[in-house]
Formats: structure tokens, sequence, C-alpha cells
């Protein structure tokens, strides 16, 4: 049994150990530089919160989501990055390094990224996990539209240990597969599958991470553009079909022929479905809309609240 279908899944807490990059960020000006170049507001980090953040292009599209914590005792900064390209993301926040005292610096040879998450009996959803983390683990919170984790960041030679701490409370591990399973029905996108850097924020439901009121950052006026006048042309959701999953990326087309979205990421389930995420042009997610095929079947859209988790509350 894994968490992959939820008709059969007993709930219970679940890890899996990501090949994701860590990175460190040092230097007196490094907070600030991270302010001017990401989405949210992450001075909270000196208080000891972590900050979800995305960094972003000039053009207000996703270079990669990070998660930003502070290591006090080291004096850097520790960042839970998901874009795998990870030299890639390091030269791109070293653009922006003039004369400030910031460095930035790829921790993955001796760091490791563990996801851990807790599910109810039945439920697709993650929540956050019962578990008391030791102190000399990072620890970032995270949630996305209706799911809620904890990203441990941690030296490779701890994964042991934590290993042994979690299955003395029932975790278990979840192997590549049934993590995508069940991050796929949970509506969890992840960068490089499902968020590319064509994507924009608010179309994967990242408003979130978004701080409309703390100033300007690098891709500021695109995003603010696409909230104030509601721009956002199309929008994840989760989605279903019968018999075996389309390959990915798959395009989807309307019941007039024109274009409805892509299907991002697709897996099998148990009782002879499929189901999916991909981004959707908003016409076609009102309940009256035409019909979308994938490969000239027909999908179920299980989200079809346009707005939901786009555009912050009013």
């Amino acid at each position: 049994m894994t968490p992959a279908d939820s008709a059969s899944n007993p709930g219970g807490m679940f890890y899996a150990v990501l090949d994701d990059p860590v990175y460190f960020m040092e230097g007196s000006d490094a907070l600030d530089l991270l302010q001017r170049i990401s989405t949210n507001d992450v001075k909270p980090v000196v208080s000891g919160i972590s900050v979800a953040t995305i960094l972003t292009n000039e053009k207000g599209r996703i270079v990669d989501v990070v998660y930003v914590c502070s290591q006090s005792e080291k004096g850097r900064l520790i960042l839970a990055g998901q874009r795998k390209s990870a030299n890639d993301v390091q030269r791109w926040v070293e653009r922006f390094i003039i004369m400030e005292d910031a460095k930035i610096s790829i921790a993955s040879g001796d760091w490791l990224q563990v996801r851990c998450w807790s599910q109810s009996p039945g439920s697709e959803s993650w929540k956050y996990p019962d578990i008391r983390i030791p102190k000399s683990v990072a620890v970032v919170n995270e949630s996305h539209w209706m799911n809620e984790s904890v990203r441990l960041l941690m030296p490779k030679d701890m994964l042991g240990s934590f290993e042994e701490l979690i299955a003395s409370v029932g975790g278990k591990a979840v192997e590549e597969l049934a993590y995508e399973r069940s991050r796929i029905l949970a509506g969890i996108p992840s960068v490089g599958r499902d968020i590319s850097e064509e994507t924009h924020p608010m179309e994967a439901r990242l408003v979130d991470m978004i701080s409309f009121t703390k100033g300007c950052y690098v891709g500021q006026e695109v995003v603010a553009r696409l909230d104030t006048y509601r721009k956002v042309q199309r929008v994840l959701v989760r989605t279903s079909g019968k018999g075996r999953a389309p390959s990915t990326p798959a395009a989807s087309v309307g019941g007039d022929g024109s274009d409805a979205g892509i299907l991002t990421s697709a897996v099998d389930c148990s009782d002879g479905t499929w189901r999916g995420l991909a981004f959707i042009r908003v016409q076609f997610l009102a309940p009256s809309a035409a019909p979308v095929q994938v490969d000239g079947e027909t999908v179920t859209i299980l989200d079809r609240e346009p707005e939901h988790g786009v555009y912050p509350q009013q």
C-alpha cells in the first residue's frame, strides 16, 4: 500500500528523500538581496520563521520556488530549492550581486532535503506531520492550496538517525513513483515537471508566496499587473480520465477545437483511471464550458473554481 490511491489509504505519516538542491547564502547583505529578487517578504527569517518565496525573472515568470530559513549560529541562510539545475539558479542569483556582501553556494554535495507529511485515512490532502524534529535539522513549513508539509534540511550523514526517529513514530518511507502519485492526487506541482520558466506564480496557485505590499523585486510589475487586472489566463487544476495515463506533457483541446491548455503530470491509479495536473485556460473551467480532451479522450476537470487560490483574498 502507498498513499497513491486515496480509497486504500489508511492514513499515517510519510516522508520522501528528495534530490532537490540545498543552497547556503552568506554575507551581511544576503537577506536584503533575497528581498530584492524574490516575490515574498523574507524579513521574518531573522526571527526564526521560514519563508516560502519565488525567484522570478524580468517577465514575472518562475526561475525557482525556494524555502528560506536562518542558521543563525552559522551566520548564514539555508535555501531549499526545487529546480534541479542548481548551477543555473546560482548563476541567476549571482547576476544581482554587484557590490553587496552576499554569496550563494550549492550545498547539495553534503546536505539533502526530506519532505514529510501526514494524511488522514482516505484523504488525498497533505497535512503537517506531528513529529518532534531535532534542533540540528533545519525545518521549513510549506503550504500549497489545500496542502501542508515540511521540508527538512540536514547533512547527509544525519539521514540514518532521522529515518530511525520517524520509523519509531510510525512514519513510512515513500519511493519515487508513490511520491509522484501522492503529490499529483493532492494537487501539488513540481518545479521542472509542472512549473517551468514559462509559468507565472499565480497560474500555479502560488499566491501565498507573493507579497503585494513589500515593494519592488525582479518581475514585480508583471506580477502586480496580472493581479490588478485579473489577467491570469490559465490555472493549475487536478484532472482525471479513463484508461492509462497519457504521456506528458500533452496538449489538451477544447470541444470547439481550440487550445485548452497542457497536461503536465499524469499517473495511473489502481481502479483503471488516471489522475493528473494540467494548466487549463480559464474559459474551460466554467461548469458550462465545452469538454476538454487529451489524446482524443475526454478529461474530467476536478477543480472548477478559476480564482480559488489564484488571486489574494480581498
